[in-house]
């Protein structure tokens, strides 16, 4: 996120319906010693379309280290349904709290929180860069900041724009609050600061790096006996060969 006339200079902080003190201790409890047990912040990618993204050709961590702002859930595994060990009869549709199913499981710095949502509020995470890519050439240095502060969302697929978050993005609540707001069959939205080095908060560190400390492959669709099914569990198999081969020493498991 560049410098310019109307972007946050080096020792701005984005205090936009919070204040400091409030915000600071909200923070706190999004640090990850503080989370409780089994729950995590993740980014998720699909397994079912657009293979060729950079997730899959590249080492995670590099990656996310490049992104001005990235979507992540806070997700708690114990409340994800379990696949029974020895399959299962019938189909069936679990709910696992995330968008899709690849997970990359974070470590993030508390300063680089910026949003908490219990819902998808449809952030414009590359606002400001050619074609809204996270590779494309930066067009509007001050746009990531503005969206942030107006509250502009992104179009949806269909072309629609949903109305502005009220009081912008920069609102901060605390894990507990966001896991008892996300209703189910849906997902939560954490806004977290990507690059480091970025000064948000007054009184707090710039923000830091972000590292992935596990992958977690989770099928949201479990078919009847899927033990037995070539078609499905090969191509798990090679999603998991495929990430742990891009990721050396990352954890990568089926949930």
């Amino acid at each position: 996120m560049k410098n310019s006339k109307k972007s946050p200079k080096s020792n701005d902080h984005m205090f936009l319906t919070q204040s400091e003190e409030n915000i600071k201790h909200m923070l706190d409890k999004w640090r990850s010693e503080n989370l409780p047990h089994r729950v995590h912040l993740v980014h998720t990618i699909p397994a079912s379309s657009r293979f060729d993204g950079p997730l899959f050709r590249q080492r995670a961590e590099d990656v996310l280290n490049t992104w001005d702002v990235i979507s992540t859930s806070l997700i708690d595994l114990n409340k994800i349904p379990k696949v029974p060990p020895n399959g299962v009869r019938s189909s069936f549709t679990r709910d696992t709290q995330m968008f899709y199913e690849i997970a990359f499981v974070l470590y993030v710095p508390c300063q680089n929180i910026i949003g908490t949502f219990s819902k998808d509020v449809y952030f414009p995470n590359h606002a400001g860069r050619e074609n809204a890519s996270p590779v494309g050439k930066v067009i509007n240095s001050a746009a990531l900041f503005e969206h942030i502060s107006s509250g502009e969302r992104k179009l949806k697929s269909n072309g629609d724009r949903l109305p502005r978050v009220e009081g912008g993005y920069n609102q901060i609540t605390s894990p507990t609050e966001i896991l008892c707001s996300t209703t189910q069959r849906t997902h939560n939205e954490i806004l977290i600061i990507g690059k480091s080095g970025v000064n948000i908060y007054k009184g707090l560190p710039q923000t830091q790096k972000v590292k992935v400390i596990g992958i977690m492959i989770c099928p949201r669709n479990i078919p009847s006996y899927h033990l037995d099914n070539d078609e499905h569990n090969k191509k798990w198999i090679k999603l998991q060969d495929t990430l742990m081969s891009l990721n050396p020493g990352v954890p990568c498991e089926f949930v």
